[in-house]
């Protein structure tokens, strides 16, 4: 899988793990609001009573949380890249078999760029300042020779000591953050993506959710990269870039894909776990229900609490011509039925089918007539008088019938 890290340029830089080439589509770009001219290189006002090192020291300071909150949101909309399952699409060296049968893939980034543009997606950048300006009761930024620019510097002063400006700033990047993953969660993936295919992307997804927090305890100097921890990641990595996934996923072997892809996050979050980075999760594990020759079926069950007894589905079930479901088994070859499983592991289980009995000729022949094959009229009898078609079977045809059915 050649194009597995593709996606993750900006965070692989920030760990210092290299470049790779980008192939993933970005979210539209809006223009940049920058910092005012006024900050960080202040001066110029006249008569004021800040010193010119107390301008200085709130210039930096402001300029500082400015770029923190641009850098979280950096991350932020990488996160929200990783969260969306035709970005994950990309990764793989072929995307089309992620698709449903008939799906094309420009069709469906035609529909998702459609609705980026519906949605009306704007840069994070807006929402920041935005919020600066709002709780500074401000329409702009003053120039530094306006009478009005000592009064700003002190209000900012004033909220940066008291923690208002850091929380209007973080309250804005989540709500745009939350706005635009709700935006992008509401897009019709299903109609696009094997059903199977969706569940293995969102196994992805939280994969990428772990990464993209660890990029952000080391861009933020929370931890350091230490030759440790760049060995146990390239490891990692090195798992995913394996030729087998790919392989499985080429075979359609969805649920031993997931389980690697599970093994490889289970990993991750136990690094994230050491540096304490994140609480110890409980361990929760996936339910998939297989089709087993069958088409549709339950969508998987995640977030299943390791142990639990989970009742399987028995609405929304597959189906297979010529054979009657009976229920779910616990392999492919499974004969005997369960209602109930416990999750202690990632868990599939498989549709378990009897076969219809084979038809009677007279059977055959009357599905013939109810489908028109021999004509409309016949079409019509069959629909009401079963005990015509017998008298027209035996009386009038005999053993024509046979020879028609045949």
């Amino acid at each position: 899988m050649k194009k597995i890290l593709s996606i993750l340029l900006a965070a692989a830089l920030l760990l210092g793990l290299g470049t790779v080439g980008a192939g993933a589509l970005t979210l539209p770009e809006a223009p940049k609001i920058e910092v005012p001219a006024a900050f960080p290189a202040l001066g110029g006002a006249a008569a004021r009573a800040l010193t010119d090192e107390e301008i200085e020291e709130i210039g930096i300071a402001f300029s500082e949380l400015l770029m923190e909150a641009y850098m979280t949101a950096m991350i932020k909309e990488m996160m929200l890249e990783m969260s969306v399952p035709i970005m994950l699409m990309e990764m793989f060296d072929d995307p089309s078999i992620f698709l449903k049968d008939g799906v094309d893939l420009d069709d469906l980034w035609d529909a998702f760029e459609a609705m980026l543009v519906e949605i009306d997606i704007l840069d994070p950048d807006y929402a920041i300042m935005n919020a600066v300006l709002a709780l500074l009761g401000l329409d702009d930024f003053p120039n530094p020779s306006d009478p009005e620019f000592e009064d700003v510097l002190l209000a900012i002063q004033a909220a940066l000591e008291d923690g208002s400006l850091k929380a209007a700033i973080d309250g804005a990047v989540d709500a745009w953050y939350n706005d635009m993953l709700e935006a992008l969660n509401a897009f019709d993936y299903a109609a696009y993506l094997k059903p199977e295919a969706l569940d293995f992307l969102n196994s992805l997804s939280a994969f990428m959710e772990l990464y993209m927090e660890l990029a952000m305890a080391v861009a933020f100097g929370d931890i350091d990269l230490t030759d440790e921890l760049e060995e146990a990641l390239k490891a990692i990595f090195d798992a995913m870039e394996d030729d087998e996934l790919e392989a499985l996923l080429e075979e359609g072997k969805w649920d031993e894909a997931a389980a690697l892809i599970s093994e490889i996050t289970a990993q991750l979050r136990q690094i994230l776990e050491e540096y304490g980075l994140i609480d110890p999760l409980p361990v929760t594990y996936t339910l998939t229900y297989n089709a087993n020759g069958g088409t549709g079926g339950p969508a998987a069950q995640a977030n299943i609490a390791a142990g639990a007894e989970v009742t399987l589905a028995t609405t929304g079930l597959p189906t297979r011509d010529g054979y009657t479901f009976k229920g779910w088994g616990a392999d492919a070859a499974a004969t005997a039925t369960v209602t109930k499983v416990t999750v202690s592991a990632d868990t599939t289980v498989y549709a378990v089918w009897e076969k219809l009995p084979e038809k009677s000729k007279f059977e055959q022949w009357k599905d013939k007539l109810a489908d028109g094959k021999f004509g409309g009229i016949f079409k019509g009898l069959a629909t009401w008088a079963d005990f015509l078609l017998y008298i027209i079977y035996f009386v009038f045809f005999g053993w024509l019938g046979n020879i028609i059915v045949k």
